[in-house]
């Protein structure tokens, strides 16, 4: 399946915009955080037990350097008469949230992911090198989001992506070349393999099988070439989008992926090589039979899903005004700026050459429907869901969107509030193996928090009121 995101050089397109003038001057974003002299106390916050989904009031969280060092009645904790405290009385403490799907074009993106408590990213493809990220499981470390990454990715012969994304993406035609391809990508230094859309079908499950070997996790889209349920099977750990799922819960499933495996016509453009309509059309023959198949398999196989529902969402709403709130337009970074000019007409939106119809907007606001209504019964079936939002993508903000994806989770798809904390919190660290240091406030672990206003166990978009932000122990500057 593809999207606006993974149409044929979307991506490339967007990076070329981003070198034209732009409308206004992006503000300020927050400077590198800064290690704190001595002890850190927390004192007499609520404690957000995102495991349990509980509050627990009346706690001092003790930071020693990077770690946590204890989590103790505040009666009990008397700080030392040198350390740093930070008043948290009728606040909230909850972990570092995680943006589970993002692209990382710049270096002052980090910042941006920083300032709205976003204190992991998993950063899925972009042109140039990699930069040096702090990994999960680095000490001292900490003066930027930590990130896992795939820099490159491992797709087709028949891949649409150009210069510079394309020195990026590693060409695999056969299983022979899938194998040496995989291996190149971790010789990179890339933390897991991202499939593409026109992998071949023997190339894809050389890959996995060559991935599995070399203690790659595999995540991305879902190859034309195969199902998501043959991905699923396959060990594929996460799945981008709801990618594929539309197809096999369709009554008329091979209908579609013949139609899906169609080479673009000649000159056919850029809207008409995406799939979108074909998704929709899919959803609309859904079978629940087939679906409840799939779902469950999904459950079995212990398969992760991160559905980027804002990035859905963005794209039916680019003809309307206000996307973003007023306060975030002022920060917007110069190259998303221009990355994300659009002319606005009564017939429709166009935006970097593609142009989107009226018809075509309320088409992708249904199709955002469908999805949710998707996610709706994966998530009620016990499928493993993680926050992501596709940022930097039309009007997808980093750092700010993963707010918004939370807000969607629970007000459209049916999550509860300590539901959709955890999709950003311990089950990333849970799907990254790292729960052992990240995803909840224990002692022992990486001291990434966020010091909240509003209690965001009674309503999700109080995860908004950040006060303060902690990575690794250091205290990042407003």
């Amino acid at each position: 399946m593809t999207r606006l995101t993974a149409g044929p050089g979307l991506l490339f397109a967007l990076f070329l915009a981003g070198s034209t003038g732009c409308a206004r001057t992006a503000a300020p974003v927050p400077m590198t955080p800064k290690p704190v002299d001595g002890d850190l106390f927390i004192a007499n916050v609520t404690v957000i037990d995102v495991a349990a989904g509980k509050a627990i009031p009346g706690r001092t969280v003790v930071v020693k350097g990077d770690r946590i060092a204890a989590v103790l009645p505040a009666a009990e904790v008397s700080p030392s008469p040198n350390a740093k405290v930070i008043d948290g009385l009728g606040k909230f403490l909850i972990p570092g949230l995680w943006d589970m799907h993002a692209h990382i074009l710049e270096q002052s993106y980090r910042a941006l992911f920083l300032r709205y408590g976003v204190t992991g990213v998993r950063h899925m493809f972009a042109p140039g090198g990699a930069s040096v990220y702090v990994k999960p499981d680095e000490k001292n470390a900490a003066v930027d989001p930590r990130v896992v990454f795939a820099n490159q990715i491992l797709d087709g012969p028949g891949t649409t992506f150009k210069w510079p994304l394309g020195d990026n993406v590693v060409i695999a035609k056969d299983a022979d070349g899938s194998r040496a391809g995989v291996r190149s990508i971790k010789e990179k230094g890339n933390d897991f393999l991202k499939v593409y859309s026109a992998l071949p079908r023997e190339a894809y499950f050389a890959a996995v099988t060559t991935a599995k070997e070399l203690g790659m996790p595999v995540a991305g889209h879902i190859p034309r070439s195969i199902t998501v349920a043959e991905a699923s099977d396959a060990g594929q750990l996460t799945i981008e989008h709801l990618e594929g799922v539309s197809f096999v819960c369709s009554k008329q499933e091979a209908r579609f992926l013949a139609q899906l495996r169609e080479p673009p016509k000649a000159g056919a453009g850029f809207d008409a090589a995406t799939s979108w309509r074909i998704v929709l059309d899919a959803y609309e023959s859904y079978d629940e039979t087939k679906g409840q198949a799939l779902i469950a398999k999904f459950v079995k196989n212990g398969t992760w899903h991160v559905p980027t529902l804002i990035q859905t969402r963005q794209v039916a709403r680019l003809a309307d005004d206000n996307v973003l709130p007023a306060d975030v337009e002022t920060i917007v970074p110069e190259l998303l700026q221009n990355m994300w000019k659009r002319k606005v007409t009564a017939e429709g939106v166009s935006m970097l050459g593609l142009k989107l119809t009226r018809a075509d907007l309320k088409g992708r606001a249904t199709l955002y429907r469908m999805d949710v209504e998707m996610l709706r019964r994966m998530h009620k079936a016990g499928v493993k869901i993680l926050a992501g939002t596709d940022a930097t993508t039309p009007l997808v903000m980093p750092g700010w969107s993963l707010h918004e994806e939370l807000e969607l989770l629970v007000a459209d798809a049916g999550f509860t509030p300590a539901e959709a904390l955890r999709a950003a919190t311990i089950d990333p660290a849970k799907c990254l193996k790292q729960d052992d240091k990240l995803g909840t406030i224990e002692a022992g672990k990486w001291a990434d928090v966020v010091l909240l206003a509003k209690n965001p166990l009674e309503n999700i978009v109080h995860t908004r009121t950040v006060e303060a932000v902690l990575v690794g122990g250091r205290v990042v500057p407003k």
